[in-house]
């Protein structure tokens, strides 16, 4: 077995098949936290290095309302809210949900913030996070630059998909992480101008100055 460290605290290990027939099985990624990931014996990537920081956190809540204002009243807003929305795909566990959400969302800093609250019972992680009797923080989310590359990567260490789907050209998919119920690693891709439109957002909530923290939604300020 022969080993090889390259930046973000990851070992690559090298090892033989255990069935005798001489094929290795490739270099195995250990990442700082126990994942582990086969990748190709040409591959160095970290974990670090695929998926970037987290950018995003999300909550699921029973009143977004009042979730909002107690966010606003420490500095964090203003807040663009979308009512009654819904993806055009919503693949959970399988299956197809048609459940409705309304949302708003904001930024601290480089971090943005989005707060979910479902409208129905329909199927959702945010719904099975909520029956569970938990509301809050319910995940982060990564904006990788090879979202598919990514997708694989996690795919290939044994995480298991629980939710995919996409709304126009954005994409995402969540993989089932700890916890009980087990909160989710989200990976989202969006294109160039659904970027460029969250920088506007982004600046408009760096030069906040506590003045109409509920707005419409995001596309009535672009």
């Amino acid at each position: 077995m022969s080993e090889q460290r390259v930046s973000g605290g990851v070992t690559i290990r090298s090892s033989v098949s255990p069935s005798g027939d001489g094929q290795t099985t490739g270099p195995r990624t250990q990442v700082r936290g126990g994942m582990e990931v086969r990748l190709s014996s040409r591959s160095t990537v970290s974990a670090n290095q695929l998926l970037g920081p987290v950018t995003v956190l999300k909550y699921a809540v029973h009143d977004l309302t009042q979730w909002m204002e107690q966010l606003a009243g420490l500095g964090i807003g203003p807040w663009w809210v979308s009512e009654d929305q819904a993806p055009e795909t919503f693949v959970f566990r399988g299956r197809q949900s048609d459940t409705r959400f309304t949302w708003g969302l904001t930024w601290s800093g480089d971090v943005m913030h989005e707060i979910i609250q479902p409208l129905d019972n329909e199927p959702s992680p945010y719904r099975e996070f909520l029956d569970a009797g938990r509301e809050g923080l319910h995940h982060g989310a990564f904006y990788p630059r090879d979202y598919d590359g990514a997708v694989d990567y996690l795919r290939q260490s044994g995480k298991e998909s629980i939710l995919h789907g996409h709304s126009g050209d954005a994409r995402f998919t969540y993989f089932e992480g700890i916890g009980s119920p087990p909160q989710p690693i989200e990976l989202q891709y969006l294109p160039a101008d659904l970027v460029a439109k969250h920088r506007f957002l982004k600046r408009a909530s760096q030069e906040w100055d506590g003045k109409d923290p509920f707005r419409g939604p995001p596309r009535q300020w672009w």
